[in-house]
């Protein structure tokens, strides 16, 4: 089977609707500069994240991302694949050319599981739940959401989780079904934050915000979307060590051309008489025609 072969059974389906930048949104979320936003308390400090077997698991996703592409997503329903060095070659390759899109992945990750459900049987409340624990990820959801910049700046601790934030989880992620889509979204509330002079660490404590509200919307879709982009840089990291080694090869070649001694013909012999003896007779013993 060629290579992302999958993706052929999903060429008849409807394309989803298109997103609109966010220039063209409604100037609801323009407010959010108004005011520095969010700035006057500051977020409890956060636990540290467990790290503990990223390595194994990135290694077991990216064998799994590996095959989908190379053969079937039907390999996402096993605990473990086995990969060959060549098709992760393969892979490697493809990715570093670009041979995969952005759209490719997006719907490579629509194959996983959102944490809410699968359509029509949705139960968003597990999430709701893990998102109303933390104002910031209110805010995030509220914005980003499109509630606005009002709605936003007025959630505050302990505020009461409404059917609207349920609906606004719900539509979002239809809207953005993986971090890919929802990754404008992001870099735009994050771009208001900063123009309305919030402080770094103000920033810094949306930028973690950030990361673990993609955590609990997204579940095993985030998990796979950062190792996706771990085999990416694997994939460069490799590409442009190969590059380097060739050009770095047809350079040692080129110093070695120009610094190759070329031997002096008879007449130039002759006409010496500077020459030790020594090296009249090494090249006595030299073919001197046209001084080569």
């Amino acid at each position: 089977m060629g290579l992302f072969n999958f993706f052929n059974k999903h060429n008849s389906s409807p394309q989803p609707e298109q997103i609109p930048s966010a220039s063209e949104q409604p100037n609801q979320w323009d407010s959010l500069a108004a005011v520095p936003f969010d700035q006057a308390t500051p977020a409890p400090e956060a636990a540290p994240r467990h790290t503990e077997g990223n390595a194994q698991r990135i290694q077991r996703q990216g064998d799994k991302i590996i095959a989908s592409f190379l053969y079937s997503p039907s390999v996402l329903n096993s605990k473990t694949v086995d990969v060959s060095d060549a098709d992760r070659e393969r892979f490697y390759d493809a990715i570093a050319d670009g041979a995969i899109t952005p759209a490719q992945q997006s719907e490579f990750l629509r194959n996983i599981a959102l944490p809410i459900g699968p359509p029509n049987h949705e139960n968003p409340a597990p999430v709701m739940q893990k998102l109303s624990t933390d104002r910031h990820y209110l805010k995030i959801l509220a914005y980003t959401g499109g509630l606005g910049a009002e709605t936003t700046n007025n959630i505050k601790p302990g505020i009461p989780v409404t059917e609207q934030f349920t609906i606004t989880l719900q539509n979002l992620l239809q809207q953005y079904p993986t971090p890919i889509e929802f990754a404008e979204r992001e870099q735009y509330m994050m771009d208001r934050l900063r123009n309305a002079g919030n402080t770094p660490a103000k920033l810094a404590e949306y930028e973690d915000a950030f990361e673990d509200f993609k955590q609990i919307t997204y579940g095993k879709r985030y998990e796979y979307f950062k190792t996706f982009q771990a085999l990416q840089s694997l994939a460069d990291s490799r590409a442009k060590s190969r590059l380097d080694a060739t050009v770095a090869a047809e350079q040692l070649d080129s110093t070695i051309k120009l610094r190759a001694p070329i031997a002096p013909s008879q007449e130039q012999i002759d006409d010496n008489p500077y020459m030790a003896p020594e090296a009249r007779q090494y090249y006595a013993s030299q073919d001197h025609n046209s001084g080569e």
